[in-house]
Parts: C-alpha cells; sequence; structure tokens
C-alpha cells in the first residue's frame, strides 16, 4: 500500500501543527511508535479502534458520516 488515506493525513498534519513526535502521540494514544510509523506511511490501514485514539491522542474528534 502506497497512498496514504485522507484521514490518515489529516491526522499527520495535526500532529505536526501541535509539535508532538510520534512517540508523543504514540504514548497518548496507547499504541505503538512503529505501528502509528507504519500508519503515517501508508503501509498498513490502521484499524478505526486506532483512529480513535490516534485522534483523541490529538484532541480531535473522529465522526462517521454516511
Amino acid at each position: 500500500m502506497s497512498k496514504v488515506d485522507p484521514l490518515v493525513s489529516a491526522l499527520v498534519r495535526q500532529r505536526i501543527s501541535a509539535g508532538l513526535s510520534q512517540k508523543a502521540v504514540a504514548e497518548l494514544a496507547g499504541l505503538s511508535q512503529p505501528n502509528l510509523a507504519r500508519a503515517e506511511s501508508g503501509r498498513v490501514v490502521p484499524r478505526l479502534s486506532t483512529l480513535r485514539a490516534w485522534a483523541n491522542a490529538l484532541g480531535c474528534d473522529l465522526w462517521l458520516v454516511k
């Protein structure tokens, strides 16, 4: 997988804007830094639970809209 999902891209932009490292966000979200790095690079598709924890760590809400 090489294309990064727009939601993942938005979370990466938010992390960078907040001045946080992958390690810091991973710790806040209860994730491992290597898993976060793989998700950010598009090598893995993160689970919804991962996206939710990631967004919460950044102070963001995650909405699913039909």
